[in-house]
C-alpha cells in the first residue's frame, strides 16, 4: 500500500462512512455520496467500481481506524480495568454512530463485507480479551482461578449477542446503561477484592451513558 497514492481513496471511504451512518447503508446512493462529498461521479468511480466496493472500503477503513484508537486506549490506560472502561466508552460511540441496524443492513445487502467484518471483530475481541485477562492477573486485579478461555468466550458471546437486533426489544438496544450493565457483569465475573474496590471507585463506574 502506498500511503500517498491511497490517501484520496481512504479519505473518500472515511467520509462515505459518515454518510452511511447518517442516512443508512441501504438508502445512501452513489449519487448521494458524489453530491454530499462534492466530488464528481467520475472521481468516485475512479476509486470504487460500484457501491458494494465503496461500502467494503468504507467499512475496512472504519475498522482500521477503530483498531488504531483501541491501541491508543490500551497504551494510555492505567491498568486492565481502566482499559476495559475506556474501551467500553469507545464501543458506545460506535454503537451510537452505527447501531445494530447497520449490521442488519450490511448482512442483508453486502454479505461479503459483513462476513469480513464479523471475522475481524471475532479475532479482535478474542485477542484483546485474552491480553486484558493476562494483564489484569499480572496486575493483581483479576482472580487467579479464572479459566481464561471460559472468560474469553463468555465475553465474546456477550458482545455478539448485544448486536443481534432480533434478540432484544428496541428500548433496551437504545438504552446505553443496558450495555454498561453487561460490562459490569463481565468485570464482576473476573475481578478479585482489589479489583472490585478499584472498579467501584473508577470515575466511569457509575457513568450514566444515555
Amino acid at each position: 500500500m502506498n500511503p500517498v497514492k491511497d490517501a484520496p481513496k481512504m479519505s473518500i471511504a472515511a467520509r462515505a462512512m459518515a454518510l452511511f451512518q447518517r442516512f443508512g447503508l441501504r438508502a445512501c446512493t452513489m449519487d448521494d455520496v458524489s453530491r454530499e462529498l462534492s466530488i464528481s461521479k467520475k472521481t468516485l468511480y475512479k476509486f470504487f467500481t460500484n457501491k458494494a466496493d465503496l461500502v467494503d472500503g468504507s467499512v475496512r477503513s472504519f475498522f482500521a481506524h477503530q483498531m488504531a484508537s483501541m491501541e491508543k486506549v490500551t497504551a494510555k490506560s492505567e491498568n486492565a480495568l481502566d482499559e476495559l472502561f475506556h474501551q467500553h466508552q469507545q464501543v458506545m460511540e460506535i454503537v451510537a454512530g452505527n447501531g445494530p441496524s447497520m449490521l442488519f443492513s450490511m448482512k442483508k445487502y453486502y454479505p461479503e463485507t459483513y462476513a469480513w467484518l464479523m471475522d475481524q471483530r471475532k479475532q479482535m475481541i478474542l485477542e484483546r480479551t485474552r491480553a486484558n485477562l493476562q494483564r489484569g492477573m499480572d496486575e493483581g486485579l483479576y482472580r487467579t482461578d479464572v479459566v481464561p478461555e471460559y472468560a474469553v468466550w463468555y465475553h465474546y458471546a456477550q458482545m455478539v449477542a448485544l448486536t443481534e437486533i432480533d434478540w432484544f426489544p428496541d428500548n433496551l438496544l437504545k438504552d446505553r446503561n443496558f450495555y454498561h450493565y453487561g460490562l459490569r457483569s463481565y468485570m464482576l465475573s473476573i475481578v478479585n477484592d482489589r479489583g472490585t474496590a478499584y472498579m467501584n471507585q473508577h470515575p466511569l463506574a457509575s457513568l450514566k451513558l444515555n
